[in-house]
């Protein structure tokens, strides 16, 4: 059943119509959903979330006290009304809602609902359509960023032949499909790599621009609503920028054993950027640290106080960020360094440090750790099955890089629900 669809079904059962729109909150069980109200008729409606879906809707009523009573009638009417309030319940099949979207409207205005989810499907679309481009992209810097050439000058080519890419030919994943795999000129075969960086990117994107457009139109009666919003959508795009980063990271290093400074030490930045511009929107008082024991503070031209504020939020955010991203790199040099003294070789590449340094950036320090368990647990089950069939001895080098990206792309879809996992477990 739609929103519109119970919107009249309770208008014509129980005579209520819709005074103020709701929200629906994510991590709740119980939610407010609607006030309702007509002339002497007040009540409310709830509903109890399963799987992102409402299974149940629960119609309140109570009766309205007039003004003119007095007041001794008022309290014994509220309460016998609070004793005897009829619970109507309404079961419903899996009715759409999501995520800190708006759960009901106005029943004037179902059409404005319909809008909504129209417009909801083009960002979607949108969303794979521009993953979809952006992908092609990534692919031109994989194939030509490792070998010195730029990715903005010049035509995409056939990499056996030489001949220029028609653009027909170029169009991402309908192509490949199209030509089957072979150069129109040449028939040599194009890798399967192509389409999957582009689909991958799409996937990823369109995943984002779901949670974009979740957050962009987060509502709340009872706090700073822009605020909260602005700073949902930064950390958004700091993990939509992050996994696009990540995938063409993870590619290069397994083909060319390369991770180009480029994306590495860019990355960094953007990062950090995105990091400063988050810990502009924080609220007042959010992510403060204080001190154990009050102290003595005055300033000039002010009278003494006590307090125990040791940093701001933002300062706390933005020197945590600059720490993790110093302590992350530092990790791995320590591991650079050391196998090297006691190897007498190179075990890992300074690109393997920057790119721990840039997941530092975008996330903070424990998802840097967790992506860097993840990595090394993955590159070590990876070496094990390789060894075991014969195709790799203690001597091979991998591409650590690759699984690292791995560990963050994991860390940017998981990453906090996973550290609150294990810290549980340490409680």
């Amino acid at each position: 059943m739609s929103i519109g669809g119970i919107i009249r079904t309770i208008h014509n059962r129980y005579g209520l119509s819709p005074v103020k729109a709701g929200q629906c909150f994510r991590g709740s069980d119980l939610v407010l959903a609607t006030s309702f109200g007509a002339e002497e008729k007040t009540g409310m409606i709830v509903f109890d979330r399963q799987d992102d879906s409402l299974r149940m809707l629960r119609v309140q009523q109570k009766p309205a006290f007039r003004e003119s009573e007095p007041y001794s009638d008022q309290r014994k009417n509220r309460t016998q009304s609070q004793s005897d309030h009829t619970e109507h319940t309404l079961h419903i099949s899996k009715c759409m809602a999501s995520r800190g979207i708006r759960a009901f409207a106005r029943a004037s205005h179902e059409s404005t609902y319909t809008a909504g989810v129209e417009l909801s499907s083009l960002v979607l679309i949108g969303s794979f359509v521009l993953g979809l481009l952006l992908g092609s992209f990534m692919n031109v810097c994989i194939s030509r960023l490792p070998v010195g050439e730029s990715v903005i000058g010049g035509r995409s080519m056939c990499r056996s032949c030489g001949k220029t890419v028609r653009w027909y030919d170029n169009i991402p994943l309908l192509s490949w499909v199209i030509l089957r795999a072979r150069c129109r000129d040449c028939k040599a075969a194009i890798s399967w790599r192509y389409p999957a960086v582009e689909l991958a990117t799409a996937l990823w994107f369109l995943r984002s621009g779901s949670i974009l457009w979740r957050d962009w139109n987060f509502t709340c009666d009872f706090c700073n609503q822009y605020q909260i919003q602005t700073n949902r959508v930064i950390l958004d795009l700091a993990v939509l920028a992050a996994g696009y980063l990540l995938i063409g990271l993870m590619v290069m290093d397994w083909q060319t054993h390369t991770l180009p400074d480029s994306f590495t030490l860019s990355g960094i930045v953007l990062g950090f950027a995105l990091t400063c511009v988050h810990a502009m929107y924080l609220a007042p008082g959010e992510g403060e640290i204080h001190l154990h024991r009050q102290v003595k503070l005055n300033s000039a031209g002010a009278g003494r106080s006590t307090g125990d504020l040791f940093i701001t939020g933002p300062e706390a955010v933005v020197l945590g960020r600059v720490v993790a991203v110093a302590g992350a790199m530092l990790l791995l040099l320590l591991f650079h360094w050391g196998y090297k003294a006691l190897r007498k070789r190179e075990g890992m590449g300074m690109g393997d440090v920057k790119l721990l340094g840039m997941i530092a950036a975008f996330f903070g320090w424990w998802p840097a750790v967790l992506a860097l368990f993840v990595g090394t647990i993955t590159a070590t089950a990876f070496a094990v099955i390789q060894m075991a069939r014969g195709r790799a001895d203690r001597l091979t080098e991998l591409p650590y890089g690759s699984f690292l990206a791995i560990g963050g792309l994991i860390t940017a879809m998981a990453g906090p629900m996973l550290i609150e996992w294990y810290a549980g477990l340490l409680r």
